[in-house]
């Protein structure tokens, strides 16, 4: 049979929650003890070298540095299609809607995400409103 070339596309988000697994709880994004047991045998040798912190540090910097999807988000679709923080008023007068509140990334962060105890980084990315019928 022939291999899907969409489903070796999975292999690295998998890859990244399999080694995400071997940081302390409060570090991972994504608790899926699992993940490392869906990658083929070679993989999963490269995931138990990560129990090494600095194999896995050298790999979550290296998917950083080099992820395409990271270029895939900076260039394309994400930017052409969402507003910019400072016309997201006037759009929601549009339809009705008064806003209220908006935050930015440091903003959900501090206001949601620090409480809990857990220091995530957030994207640009992660912009929210609270609006209100007029």
């Amino acid at each position: 049979m022939a291999r899907n070339a969409a489903a070796q596309t999975a292999f690295g988000p998998m890859v990244l929650a399999a080694i995400e697994q071997h940081e302390s709880p409060a570090r991972r994004l994504v608790d899926d003890d699992l993940a490392g047991s869906f990658l083929p045998r070679g993989l999963r040798a490269l995931i138990a070298a990560t129990r090494w912190s600095p194999v896995r540090s050298a790999m979550m910097a290296a998917s950083d540095r080099s992820a395409p999807y990271r270029r895939f988000r900076e260039r394309t679709q994400v930017w052409k299609y969402g507003l910019r923080p400072d016309e997201v008023e006037q759009f929601l007068e549009g339809y009705g809607w008064r806003l209220l509140d908006q935050l930015g990334p440091d903003e959900t962060r501090d206001r949601y995400v620090q409480p809990t105890g857990r220091n995530l980084p957030t994207s640009g990315l992660e912009w929210s409103a609270l609006a209100r019928t007029i």
